[in-house]
């Protein structure tokens, strides 16, 4: 189906609606009006901020009484908007309703008001920061795609008392979360896939948080990622002869289980070190012409005796080997056994 395009403000007012406003409100005196967005299936050219807001009721005719409070409601479904910047006064007689976004992709968000709920799932967002008030009472996050993604609470009010809800969150880049919100927050797959050296102290929150949970999923992930940043921090900021051990021991545990976590990447990487290291042995003893239409069982040999646990020499002997080829089927030997370690430890991690 072929999105509707909506490049103008005034193509945009089509989709908003102005109702009476029955829900909770803040005081027994108040009077609002509700301005609704309902959009589906549509690709959006215009960034809803305050300005456009105020455009829109120009357009619908509406001026607002000052003793009437403006209610701003989305339910965005399927749909592709350049921006949503909500950064709403309590006090100022505009403020956020509920937020609803579906299956939805917008290259920014930032949404700051009162009152009730905002639920995202299924999202592809660039940025999405969101700015907590006491009186926000349900926050639902799930499935959602965030190269930033920042969580504030408002300095002028008190500490929140409610549980917000952030379920299978995917971070590009960076992630920041207010310290005082996470006893708020229930997290659960979190996957932070890179990250920076300012945001190393949130990432070790957010660990210790998991591990205090019983998360050992996203505690693992959290580890992984505050490995990614020392390791990435390490190689900017050394020389290249300095710190060779270090540098040497995270290169393997990145590329081998990606810090503890990717059992498969373990497992191909020791089928990989194998099969390079079996071919380059065997090509030393038997220097072609080779068919590649069949596998040689002298190459098989090889790379099936690499897996054995007992060291045997044998097939070296008999082809008159060098001191080299005992080096290059020793290291290869190494790295199988270590691969094959670090498959076994991504998999036990997960047994807590």
């Amino acid at each position: 189906m072929i999105k509707k395009k909506i490049t103008t403000v005034s193509e945009f007012a089509e989709y908003f609606e102005l109702t009476e406003y029955t829900g909770p409100t803040r005081g027994k005196n108040k009077k609002y009006i509700k301005l609704e967005l309902i959009i589906e299936n549509a690709n959006v050219d215009v960034v809803f901020n305050v300005d456009v807001l105020f455009k829109i009721l120009k357009i619908k005719d509406y001026d607002k009484p000052e003793d009437v409070d403006l209610l701003v409601s989305l339910d965005i479904k399927s749909s592709k908007m350049k921006g949503v910047d909500l950064e709403l006064n309590p006090h100022s007689g505009y403020l956020i309703n509920y937020v609803f976004i579906r299956s939805s992709e917008i290259y920014f968000m930032e949404v700051k008001g009162w009152l009730n709920p905002i639920i995202i799932e299924n999202c592809i967002i660039k940025y999405l920061k969101i700015t907590f008030f006491s009186e926000w009472r349900e926050c639902r996050i799930k499935k959602v795609m965030c190269d930033e993604f920042v969580v504030e609470r408002s300095h002028d009010e008190p500490k929140l008392q409610k549980i917000y809800h952030i379920n299978n969150l995917t971070v590009k880049r960076r992630i920041k979360i207010d310290h005082q919100l996470l006893d708020e927050f229930r997290l659960r797959y979190i996957n932070i896939s890179s990250a920076t050296k300012s945001d190393l102290v949130d990432i070790r929150k957010l660990k210790l948080r998991f591990k205090e949970d019983g998360n050992t999923f996203d505690e693992l992930n959290a580890a992984s990622c505050e490995q990614k940043i020392v390791f990435s921090d390490l190689m900017r900021n050394t020389r290249l002869g300095e710190s060779i051990s270090e540098k040497v021991l995270l290169s393997l545990n990145l590329s081998s289980n990606e810090f503890g976590i990717n059992w498969l990447r373990a497992a191909t990487w020791t089928i990989m070190i194998n099969v390079l290291g079996s071919f380059i042995l065997y090509c030393s003893f038997f220097p072609g012409p080779y068919d590649y239409s069949s596998i040689s069982p002298d190459y098989l040999k090889i790379v099936f005796g690499n897996f054995a646990p007992i060291y045997r020499i044998d097939f070296l002997e008999d082809n008159n080997a060098n001191i080299w080829h005992y080096l290059l089927h020793f290291t290869t030997k190494i790295l199988i056994f270590y691969g094959i370690y670090q498959t076994v430890q991504a998999f036990r991690k997960y047994r807590k």
